[in-house]
């Protein structure tokens, strides 16, 4: 579902994005625009594989996809909160 508050959006918003469009939903998949998304998973990510988080932190290239495990889902979106599982760029 198409959504305009994902265009040039800071982290917060797109947090509230995900909490108000996850409701019900096992897994969101959320495509938007950097800098927010870089910054979004940037602060989700609390833990995770040591390089991907060092590449995570580094850069989001375009056209990249990240997967983060949210326990809790929705309810617990909060900094830190996630653990990066996958990161992946055309480059890769």
């Amino acid at each position: 579902m198409y959504d305009e508050r994902l265009y040039k959006t800071p982290p917060g918003d797109l947090v509230a994005v995900l909490a108000e469009r996850g409701r019900g939903l096992a897994s969101v998949m959320l495509v938007g625009h950097n800098p927010g998304l870089h910054e979004l998973a940037v602060g989700l990510c609390g833990s995770g594989p040591p390089e991907l988080l060092e590449r995570l932190r580094t850069k989001l290239p375009t056209s990249a996809l990240v997967v983060i495990d949210v326990p809790g889902g929705r309810r617990s979106l909060s900094s830190g909160s996630g653990t990066l599982v996958a990161l992946w760029s055309p480059a890769d």
